[in-house]
């Protein structure tokens, strides 16, 4: 345990005389607009960016929060949890309602506010450390774009060597971009910047704001406690834990962690600072707690577990984080001799979310959400470091090394902002209340007919096997984001809960569907327990006849567009 005594931060650029020089460019202002336009700019650039990798998942939750009660039915599989933080949905697909706009949109909006919140907060507690102006942009910006800063070097090698081809044929089909591929050493582009998080349709970047302010709200709390900031810490730790329960738990706890082991000031106040971080976590448990059964029935495993047979992951994680952690260390280093708690702090929380990031199995292999975490608190020492090094220097010198550590983490997340642009466009249109296709008259056709023809609650059964054609992207069924309806089961995927028992009998029910042969009970009663109408969509002529001929259904032919068909089926 740490115990430092508190002294005015002294991190800050001074002459001989003992004047702080304060940068007159308002920076944090240039960054702000500059990022903010690039994301805009990005994200509205075509129907791929917008809908990006998950955009039609959170269109089909979003309408499930709007159109039933909360927490919503799971679109993917419906009746079965949702193995999903809702909040964020509900948030948007009620404003989107409200405004008449789609979802999409709307979420590209709360992108844009999250990276402003983000790099105002950043910005801000590095001032609040004593930092000038221009080390609170730099911040900010090692923030969004330090992680795998070394990203181009490994792209550069891989074009070099004819691994990667620049052709934008190349990249229509994919949702992941293959030149954002060869960005990383093991082709997993999670571990890369957080400023990729703003370009996506995700919850995970207002929660990692909301985390950027806790620095902040910690240590004026700390110096000055009220009700009003212990309030509005609670919030924020909340709203954190709402929008993403991971980002807010593990930040809420390492700072909790970090206030006991890095000991400044009086315990009363310490206590509050672990009230207020406690009673956030609580107070948004009912929007997470059921994750805890669902998520662990999920594939498991820890960072250190996956890597210990692959040597090329666990450099790809040394060059993501690497050189950050160290430049944090140095800054840690340079604070020794002017004692500030709160470098100290963010270290230690930094520390504390890469181990556990490390050591802890989770489902999902989300331990990218923590690395992304740990950026934004390793990012404050970091530019303290990066600036403090060059205060003897020169001010020319000290401007132009900057200049050159900042060009250079810039180049990674621009290869990955233009690998955004130089694809083909979606054949995606969207519309206020849902999406649908542009590149076949007849699949579009049919969508409409079940969103306009259907009940509001029918439930919509497909052939599971046919993967391939379940999503314009082959990552996620689109039916349910284009009808506005449940699906009796999707294709395996996150969204649904695979090792439940009731997820079993409904996978081997469909299969029974479709190939014509008769199913068990337990099969005939998980679809007789919806109570529902349940709507067969065919999209190969043999589904059909298998469809049409079952012995256990009544089925009705109730629409044709071309290959395309949409039975009614009720059971005998």
């Amino acid at each position: 345990m740490t115990t430092i005594t508190h002294q005015p931060d002294l991190l800050r650029s001074t002459s001989r005389t003992g004047e702080v020089h304060r940068a007159r460019a308002p920076w944090t202002a240039i960054l702000l607009v500059a990022i903010a336009g690039i994301a805009i700019a990005t994200m509205l650039g075509s129907t791929r960016a917008l809908v990006s990798y998950h955009g039609m998942t959170h269109q089909a939750v979003s309408h499930a929060c709007v159109a039933g009660n909360l927490p919503p039915d799971n679109p993917f599989a419906t009746g079965l949890e949702l193995p999903y933080y809702w909040v964020y949905n509900a948030m948007v697909g009620r404003l989107a309602a409200t405004i008449g706009c789609s979802t999409l949109y709307v979420g590209a909006a709360f992108n844009i506010v999250a990276l402003c919140l983000l790099i105002v907060a950043v910005s801000e507690t590095v001032r609040r450390l004593g930092g000038s102006r221009s080390a609170g942009a730099l911040a900010a910006l090692l923030a969004l774009t330090a992680l795998n800063s070394f990203g181009v070097v490994i792209l550069a090698w891989r074009v070099a060597h004819w691994q990667v081809h620049l052709g934008i044929d190349a990249y229509a089909a994919s949702p992941v971009h293959r030149l954002v591929n060869g960005l990383f050493l093991d082709g997993d582009v999670r571990f890369g910047p957080n400023l990729a998080t703003y370009l996506n349709q995700t919850s995970r970047g207002m929660a990692l704001a909301l985390a950027a302010c806790l620095p902040g709200l910690i240590s004026m709390m700390r110096l000055q406690p009220s009700l009003r900031y212990f309030i509005l810490l609670i919030l924020v730790v909340a709203a954190a834990c709402a929008m993403n329960s991971l980002v807010g738990i593990a930040a809420g706890g390492a700072w909790v962690i970090a206030t006991w082991a890095v000991r400044c000031g009086s315990r009363r106040r310490n206590f509050l600072v672990f009230a207020a971080i406690s009673v956030g976590v609580a107070l948004a448990l009912p929007s997470y707690l059921h994750l805890f059964t669902l998520l662990s029935s999920q594939p498991q495993a820890s960072l250190a577990a996956s890597t210990v047979n692959r040597g090329p992951n666990v450099l790809a994680l040394l060059l993501a984080v690497g050189p950050l952690l160290a430049s944090a260390m140095l800054g840690v280093r340079m604070s020794l001799g002017t004692p500030t708690e709160s470098i100290a702090k963010c270290s230690c929380v930094a520390g504390t979310i890469l181990a556990v990031a490390a050591g802890l199995p989770l489902s999902g292999s989300r331990q990218h959400t923590l690395l992304s975490l740990s950026a934004i608190y390793l990012a404050i020492p970091a530019a303290l470091a990066l600036v403090g090094l060059g205060k003897r220097w020169r001010p020319a010198l000290r401007r132009t090394a900057i200049a050159g550590v900042v060009a250079f983490v810039l180049l990674t997340p621009m290869v990955q902002v233009f690998a955004y642009w130089y694809r083909l466009p979606g054949a995606i249109a969207i519309y206020p209340d849902h999406l649908n296709r542009t590149d076949d008259a007849n699949l579009a056709a049919t969508y409409d007919w079940i969103r306009l023809n259907t009940p509001d609650d029918a439930v919509i059964v497909f052939n599971i096997s046919d993967g391939p054609q379940t999503s314009i992207d082959q990552v996620e069924s689109e039916i349910p984001a284009m009808t506005n309806r449940s699906l009796f089961i999707d294709v395996p995927s996150h969204w649904v809960p695979v090792r439940d028992p009731v997820t079993r009998v409904r996978y081997a029910a469909v299969g029974h569907l479709f190939e014509g042969v008769a199913m068990t009970e337990s099969e005939r009663a998980s679809v007789d327990a919806l109570d529902r109408t349940v709507f067969a969509f065919c999209r190969t002529p043999a589904d059909g006849v298998a469809v049409a001929n079952h012995p256990q259904f009544v089925s009705r032919l109730v629409f044709r567009a071309g290959v395309y068909a949409v039975y009614q089926v009720d059971l005998r």
